[in-house]
């Protein structure tokens, strides 16, 4: 079942709002109007062989048997993201609905905004997928301990004013380092010749200053990428076409992947048709025939009472960053847990991005560079990456003297020589003295695009290094180690040794990006 929604006329209408706004929206260095941008057309799940459950009255029908996408992004029973915040910017919601109502999560205002967007729905179906009740009815959200802090776009006043950027900011003063900024807008850009294009929203210079502010506050914020069917990169912001860029937000931006499971059917993890791509795109969600509340398309529903409504048909980079805000906020409650402090935002994404699930290629694609919209994120997989770093600190005893932390170590190769260990009949109780030193001074890279074969040779590298790749150990053949099968995106390398004869090694992490083109830029964390 495919839903088609009027994306022309509302497109047009939208255009004609604004009609005669002189420069092109892409080059303009002040933001261009900002307008509310149209939803996908729908991706609908496959009926299971008996048919949907009815799901008109009460106690509505378990539908989390087809909540394929829990599994799916490696999210294992019992991690819930307790302790964690997510806000989520919506144009509305649906607060009374029978899996949101547990929630307590505030009334949404009427936001004014075309019929044709049902906004509504859509803040309803996001919010399900974050976190539904887990009340054994209806669907159960991927977040169920965090906290849900919606917040709408729309402002009251004389006419309901949009202003992505105070809603951004609101949210942001809502949270603390390691909680997840969910923005589920995208921008419609105006063109001088009256073409106009779905990009992500931080295509507006005040919402990209906005959303890089709160990511420098340690918030790890999701974007969609967008349902405009292009290359993130051709827009023209500098900030879209490489994440390295000076001016990049640090935002995780997410594309549309099928799942397999929809009709018309998408393959799994290859690019949703519609949905937006690029070198700036870092993972993909789950984009099509997700399963989630609102909307009321399921068999046995009429849609005539919104707070029993579910549908089949959530999709598009709505649905895909709603799965990866989830994904997010389980992990970083995870590593909380574990170590008492949150991952940074730059952690989160390379952690997701390097245990992810490769991206798909389309048949006879083989060879060629996809349009990138990432890896699926695998939480599992991603957590046991951590390894030592999440190993819980030892409890100490009421009472007990614990010493000081050591000096963290410095970030540029130590000139000093290394001190030789005393004689062992050196006072007992004494301490002696060491050279901290990386592991690795630095990397150098060679990358074969056609052969998608990348070479790594380290550079000042202690005795018997060690080094992992996406968390995963590597051969070190005489200082170089090749990595295989490597396409455009980025990979996180890190190395460590053994301490030896006054000498201790600190763990060396750097991340590897390499553009559509085959450059390629090393940054060390």
């Amino acid at each position: 079942m495919r839903i088609t929604r009027p994306l022309r006329a509302l497109i047009a209408a939208l255009a004609l709002a604004v009609a005669g706004g002189g420069a092109s929206a892409a080059s303009a260095t002040a933001d261009p109007p900002i307008l509310p941008a149209p939803p996908p057309a729908s991706y609908c799940r496959v009926a299971p062989p008996a048919g949907w459950p009815a799901i008109s009255g009460a106690p509505v029908a378990d539908l989390t048997p087809w909540q394929d996408y829990r599994g799916g992004l490696g999210i294992d029973a019992g991690l819930d993201g307790e302790g964690v915040r997510i806000a989520d910017v919506e144009y509305e919601w649906g607060a009374g609905h029978a899996d949101l109502a547990p929630r307590g999560l505030p009334a949404a205002a009427a936001s004014g905004v075309d019929p044709a967007f049902r906004a509504r729905d859509h803040g309803t179906a996001v919010l399900g997928i974050l976190g539904a009740a887990p009340d054994g009815r209806g669907i159960t959200g991927l977040a169920t301990g965090a906290t849900l802090l919606p917040i709408s776009p729309m402002f009251p006043g004389a006419a309901q004013s949009y202003q992505p950027v105070a809603a951004i900011e609101a949210a942001a003063d809502k949270l603390e380092p390691g909680d997840i900024l969910l923005i589920e807008l995208q921008a419609l850009v105006l063109l001088r010749d009256g073409t106009t294009l779905l990009g992500p929203i931080e295509f507006y210079p005040t919402v990209r200053a906005a959303i890089a502010e709160a990511v420098s506050r340690g918030i790890v914020v999701v974007e969609p990428a967008g349902n405009g069917d292009l290359d993130v990169g051709t827009l023209g912001p500098t900030w879209l076409s490489d994440a390295e860029d000076p001016l990049a937000t640090g935002a995780l931006m997410v594309g549309a992947g099928g799942s397999g499971l929809g009709e018309p059917p998408v393959p799994d993890r290859e690019r949703v048709p519609g949905s937006n791509w690029g070198q700036r795109v870092d993972l993909q969600g789950y984009g099509a025939a997700v399963v989630t509340t609102g909307y009321a398309d399921l068999s046995g529903g009429d849609g005539s009472d919104p707070d029993l409504a579910y549908t089949a048909c959530f999709d598009g980079t709505s649905s895909a960053s709603a799965t990866v805000a989830g994904a997010a906020a389980v992990l970083q409650a995870e590593a909380i847990r574990r170590t008492g402090a949150p991952l940074t935002p730059a952690e989160v994404r390379d952690l997701l991005v390097s245990t992810g699930l490769p991206q798909a290629q389309s048949p006879g694609d083989e060879g060629a560079d996809p349009q990138n919209i990432g890896p699926r994120p695998q939480v599992d997989d991603a957590l046991a990456a951590l390894g030592d770093a999440l190993v819980p600190p030892p409890s100490v005893p009421d009472g007990a003297v614990v010493d000081a932390p050591a000096p963290p170590a410095p970030t540029t190769p130590v000139a000093a020589a290394p001190v030789v260990a005393p004689p062992a009949i050196a006072a007992a109780g004494s301490r002696v003295p060491v050279v901290r030193a990386p592991a690795v001074r630095g990397l150098a890279t060679r990358y074969d695009r056609r052969a998608r074969r990348l070479v790594v040779t380290l550079r000042g590298a202690a005795p018997r290094v060690a080094v992992e790749v996406g968390g995963r150990r590597v051969a070190v053949r005489a200082g170089t180690l090749v990595l295989r099968g490597i396409g455009p995106g980025r990979v996180v390398v890190s190395a460590g040794a053994p301490a030896r004869a006054g000498t201790s090694y600190t763990r060396a992490r750097f991340r590897i990006s390499i553009a559509q083109g085959g450059g390629v830029r090393v940054t060390r964390l």
